[in-house]
């Protein structure tokens, strides 16, 4: 018994000894950050949080309200502040953290870095942090950088989500084979349609509220056509491809109803164009209706230029969940979309 005892006692040592050396692997202490993504917790002094230039600069760049989406609008990320004095262990678990720190003792004309902070409290975690002089200097500081916090956020985002899809699937044989282009995808994403000029691929889940179960659908369309000129990257002619495209491929249940672009008041397009790995990608953000039938929902596509110069690749993704948010369940699909590479 005295020999267990000193065995025990000797382990226990050693630890010690190990976590203390700088060899240890940190990684082993840090648990899993939550999977709320589109949670941005904000590091704050209290008094700065309410009627603060500061509080209503981070709720102005990362609170403003997507309208792409169905109403309810929903915000880009979902904003909260905590004080570093309530930064305690479950804290520590959000998956993104944003710290503002004001000390007018900091370096003057300080700037805050890009660069990301991975992993700092929990694995698979964002931080970034701002140092700042003053109040205003904190403002200057958010307004300058939110941009590109905001796509470093999506990028790690992303990430996350290709973790779990693949190039190896089933689809990609029919994407290659009439599209010229491969995605890494889920393993329960399906083929529901598939030729040299559109295929349509779907996911369902089933999601549970207070009223019980509900289908949630996640789709992928993809189409190619041919590149003329620039003219192929404007609203109208991608609206009008994809309207022709919709009507001939994707109906609903009921007699005479396909799926169509909302062109009302409250569903106004969202384009925007930026150079992706050196590629031109056009994107546009919408609703969908379908015609004769009450389902809609957002969409998000992509279109770039093949490799070759002779087509237009168009790669969209759309959400329906009418009982719930849709705002992450695009940006799932977006993290999909943007894997694409081209096969040729």
């Amino acid at each position: 018994m005295k020999l267990f005892y000193c065995c025990i006692l000797t382990s226990f040592a050693l630890l010690v000894l190990g976590c203390g050396s700088a060899d240890y692997n940190q990684e082993i202490l840090k648990p899993n950050s939550r999977n709320n993504f589109g949670d941005l917790l904000v590091v704050l002094d209290k008094k700065f949080w309410n009627n603060s230039t500061i509080s209503h600069t981070v709720k102005k760049n990362f609170g403003q309200l997507i309208t792409t989406t169905p109403l309810p609008y929903e915000p880009e990320f979902n904003v909260e502040f905590v004080d570093q004095a309530g930064v305690n262990t479950m804290i520590k678990r959000h998956k993104t953290i944003l710290i503002v720190n004001i000390d007018p003792a900091a370096k003057k004309n300080s700037e805050l870095s890009p660069s990301p902070i991975f992993d700092l409290w929990a694995k698979n975690q964002i931080v970034y942090k701002i140092n700042a002089t003053s109040e205003k200097n904190a403002v200057t500081l958010i307004n300058h950088h939110a941009d590109s916090l905001k796509l470093g956020i999506n990028q790690f985002y992303h990430r996350s989500f290709l973790a779990k899809s693949s190039f190896n699937n089933s689809a990609n044989k029919l994407l290659e084979k009439n599209h010229s282009i491969t995605l890494s995808l889920p393993s329960n994403m399906k083929v529901k349609k598939s030729n040299k000029e559109f295929t349509w691929l779907n996911r369902t889940t089933i999601k549970k509220d207070a009223n019980g179960d509900h289908e949630i659908q996640q789709g992928l369309f993809i189409y190619t056509y041919p590149y003329v000129d620039e003219k192929a990257f404007s609203n109208q002619v991608q609206v009008n491809l994809r309207d022709s495209l919709l009507k001939k491929y994707v109906h609903g249940t009921t007699p005479k109803s396909y799926m169509t672009t909302r062109k009302d008041q409250l569903a106004k397009l969202n384009s925007s164009a930026r150079l992706i790995n050196n590629k031109y990608i056009y994107n546009i953000k919408g609703l969908w209706r379908v015609e004769n039938d009450k389902m809609g929902g957002p969409f998000s596509s992509i279109s770039a230029v093949s490799e070759d110069g002779k087509n237009v690749v168009t790669i969209e993704g759309y959400v329906y969940a009418p009982n719930f948010g849709k705002r992450e369940l695009i940006r799932e699909l977006e993290a999909y979309m943007f894997s694409y590479k081209s096969s040729n």
